[in-house]
């Protein structure tokens, strides 16, 4: 308390914002909840904070990048790359996280969450000559980890190697070995990825081979990996195709593997069409094409999926679906149709966003999937499925007030599964949550998340949480303590609090946790701050204490030290039972990564 009440009459004495015009930059969690749309981050994926982490070390240039190079990272919508882009053909290239808040369809909230990611290296003047050659970037990272689980010890292995050529060749390797017993044993198991990417300039755009995604309209027919299922912002409530990209994550199974390759065709500054080709194992091929002008969108998707149950070959999936965006003064509107083929079983998403005023932005959506719509490689909005048996309302709104000292947002989703309805229980599901976001000063921040959720088909029906947090930052300290209370069988909170100090050679964080659950159905997650590359979100069960430390060292030959280490306790006299998922848990991590950039002329 104490440490905190000096946080605060520190944080009076100083101003409450930066000056005007200027946008407050998040940082790295921050950024991706907001950017993402989850209610927090523990909802997310290792693959998607992955991607993520990718654009953090090597931020999307926005002025030497084609647009559909900007597109394919699925950070910006297609209306705010044909306006950067028409922004940039009018008044030369943008300098500054300001400069871009006032590009049309951008503004200083999504810029602030943005700006970890992006980068503003202008581009050369008419004939002139690039002095710095060509910029060539190796990334090695190695991974070793240990944990004691009730005295059973596992260890595992990963490494990754990654090679970049300016703007157009990107390659990557990865191989990860999973928990085993002892310490640095060989295991059969293993899992791992490839890819090797290249961006042309003229009609091929990008080229895949080896691992990649391919995420084409809302998600309804091609999604491949991870997508959020609910969101809890307007801004977020669509999605953004980045048609063909690179999979530069551990695991083949989260992705496509074999090849595919983006083609554009009557290229303009606001407008293309685009034609997407792949193919990969076990036997899927598709293609989509894509119309794209400043404000609007037209595409269609469609694709089969080739299985061997036998000696013979059969089609057990086959999509085509149609998808639209536009853009009418300010209002989006946005939908996806699609059949499956194989059920004649229709589905459907359409929505609406809109900003009936400065400090108030709403979005509603209906969704429709077919009992019979099979989910494939879906990865459209739902709540309680994979895009198949569900039908949906979804309300979502963003608040902000003018000095964006307050911010907020809501939402409410209510729907219907055909499947779990029986005489008396008709499938029925309610979600809800509300954020608040009070920027005391410039150093601190509080926020405040409600949610609930009901589902008449489980014994459970009822579940609610309530969360609060309190972030402090200023120079090289930041300090951050959150409070969660849940109630779903029974009772179960955490408490904890954490303090680091960060410089651009050495970096330590620190944090001490309790937590109260007694039921498996009550467990609680809370994301742990670890090495990059590594997404850890334990689930606590039980009652206990936990503590983590992480500390990192970097060296001026490009060459950083991760080390982590973790230990989770149940003090006898708080348990009074000897369950075995009780047991004392310690956890012991050192990563290597290492970084060297050189230009050749």
């Amino acid at each position: 308390m104490c440490v905190w009440l000096a946080m605060f009459l520190h944080a009076g004495g100083g101003s409450l914002l930066p000056g005007p015009g200027i946008p407050l930059r998040k940082d790295f969690e921050e950024a991706v909840v907001y950017l993402s749309g989850a209610a927090s981050i523990e909802e997310l994926s290792e693959d998607e904070i992955e991607r993520y982490r990718h654009y953090e070390n090597f931020p999307l240039r926005l002025n030497l990048l084609s647009g559909t190079r900007l597109l394919s990272s699925g950070l910006l919508s297609q209306y705010r790359v044909a306006s950067l882009l028409d922004y940039r053909s009018r008044y030369g290239d943008v300098l500054s996280l300001s400069e871009l808040a006032a590009v049309d369809g951008f503004g200083e909230e999504f810029v602030s969450a943005l700006g970890p990611f992006v980068s503003f290296e202008s581009s050369m003047l008419p004939g002139e000559v690039d002095r710095e050659g060509i910029l060539l970037s190796h990334d090695a990272v190695s991974r070793s980890g240990a944990r004691w689980n009730g005295g059973e010890f596992s260890s595992s292995q990963s490494a990754r190697y990654s090679l970049r050529v300016a703007d157009s060749f990107e390659s990557g390797l990865a191989v990860k070995l999973p928990d085993v017993p002892g310490l640095f044993t060989g295991n059969p198991d293993v899992s791992g990825s490839f890819y090797a990417s290249y961006d042309g300039v003229r009609h091929l755009s990008r080229l895949v081979v080896g691992a990649f995604n391919c995420r084409f309209g809302q998600g309804l027919a091609m999604w491949s990996g991870f997508s959020l299922g609910s969101t809890v912002t307007a801004s977020t409530i669509s999605r953004n195709p980045g048609f063909i990209s690179p999979y530069r994550g551990l695991d083949w199974s989260s992705s496509l593997r074999g090849a595919g390759a983006t083609f554009t065709f009557a290229s303009r500054h606001t407008s293309a069409v685009f034609l997407n080709a792949f193919a990969a194992h076990p036997g899927v091929a598709g293609l989509n094409g894509s119309w794209l002008w400043r404000t609007g969108q037209v595409g269609l998707t469609g694709y089969v999926s080739i299985g061997r149950p036998s000696s013979r070959l059969i089609v057990d999936d086959a999509k085509l679906s149609a998808d639209f965006r536009w853009n009418l003064r300010g209002t989006d509107f946005f939908g996806e149709a699609a059949l499956d083929l194989l059920h004649l079983s229709p589905a459907f998403i359409a929505g609406i966003r809109t900003k009936p005023s400065d400090w108030l932005k709403l979005a509603f959506s209906l969704r429709y999937y077919d009992v019979k719509y099979t989910s494939g490689f879906a990865g459209a909005m739902r709540s309680s499925t994979k895009c198949s048996d569900e039908h949906a309302l979804l309300l979502v709104g963003d608040l902000i007030s003018s000095d964006r000292r307050h911010s907020g947002s809501f939402s409410s989703d209510l729907s219907h599964r055909r499947s779990h309805s029986s005489p008396g229980i008709p499938g029925i599901q309610s979600k809800s949550a509300a954020i608040y976001n009070y920027k005391v000063c410039e150093y601190l921040d509080l926020s405040f998340r409600a949610a609930y959720r009901f589902r008449d088909w489980e014994s459970d029906h009822h579940k609610a949480s309530l969360r609060a947090e309190l972030k402090y930052s200023s120079g090289n300290w930041s300090a951050s303590s959150r409070a969660e209370a849940q109630f779903c069988s029974s009772f179960s909170g955490l408490l904890c609090a954490d303090l680091g100090w960060s410089h651009s050679v050495f970096t330590v964080y620190g944090r001490l946790g309790a937590f109260h659950a007694d039921k498996w159905a009550d467990r609680l997650y809370c994301y742990e701050r670890d090495a990059p590359g590594n997404f850890n979100v334990p689930a606590l069960y039980g009652r206990g204490l936990w503590t983590s430390a992480m500390m990192s060292l970097k060296f001026p030959f490009g060459l950083k030290v991760y080390l982590r280490a973790a230990t989770t306790q149940f003090p006898r006299q708080w348990l009074g039972r000897t369950d075995t998922a009780w047991k004392s848990k310690e956890e012991l991590r050192l990563q290597l990564n290492y970084s060297f950039t050189y230009r050749r002329r």
